[in-house]
């Protein structure tokens, strides 16, 4: 960061540091974002030692096809485990096809773990390998890691300028914050007349929340530090199996 950008950056935090909530600019945001990236980017800065992460992703198309997912996960660098459960809904005019997915990783004295439990029509399946590390199925600590660096990468060239040539003249927004690392952030606009609606939060220099709804497509995920129980499955009732793809 040069100089200039520094002592601009430093004066847009002073400005937006007392307690509470504060409406800024899109200016001022891109340099909080700025702040964010060079933070987590910084190899000395370390994240929390565990995440859960709570996602929801559809799309939805007028032919009265609907897919869905919901998921939960949770992952303890410290203990080295993972959990994560998914519901699956595929629906069309005709009929709603559900899948349950949940998978486990640990370690336990030298090896690594990982088991996965399948069910679909009324059949389930069970499988349990061994592994080289553990398996965080992208709902890890690295995979937030990067999910936060690219948003705050991305956000840190905001401007008013830029954001009615992407979003339209009749582009609504609003941007708030409580100081350094902290930032909240919506955009309601339509890219070539498809609606566009985001929502971004930033806590802590963390990523407490990001949904997006582009089109016939919404995801929307929230993130907390929170520890969590963890509870292996009994894989004696699994079936070992040399490799697991999913």
């Amino acid at each position: 960061m040069n100089i200039s950008r520094h002592i601009m950056l430093t004066a847009a935090c002073i400005l937006i540091s007392s307690c509470g909530m504060k409406s800024i600019t899109p200016e001022e945001a891109a340099l909080i974002y700025q702040e964010i990236y060079e933070k987590l980017s910084d190899p000395e800065y370390k994240l929390p030692n565990t995440l859960k992460t709570e996602g929801y992703y559809c799309e939805k198309y007028e032919n009265g096809y609907e897919f869905k997912i919901k998921s939960l996960a949770y992952h303890d660098a410290d203990e080295e485990v993972f959990h994560v459960s998914e519901h699956i809904s595929k629906t069309t005019n005709k009929e709603t096809i559900e899948e349950y997915f949940e998978a486990w990783s640990w370690k336990d004295g030298e090896n690594y773990y990982y088991a996965t439990s399948t069910k679909s029509d009324g059949e389930q399946e069970l499988f349990w390998s061994y592994t080289n590390t553990l398996r965080t199925n992208n709902l890890g600590l690295e995979n937030y890691q990067d999910m936060s660096l690219d948003i705050a990468k991305e956000k840190s060239e905001l401007d008013s300028r830029n954001l009615n040539t992407k979003f339209g003249e009749n582009i609504k927004w609003s941007f708030q914050s409580s100081g350094g690392g902290s930032l909240s952030h919506e955009i309601n606009g339509k890219i070539k007349e498809t609606a566009y609606n985001e929502k971004i939060c930033f806590r802590d220099y963390l990523l407490k929340e990001y949904f997006c709804m582009s089109g016939n497509i919404t995801e929307h995920y929230t993130f907390s530090n929170r520890k969590s129980a963890f509870k292996k499955p009994e894989i004696e009732h699994y079936k070992h199996v040399d490799t697991i793809e999913a």
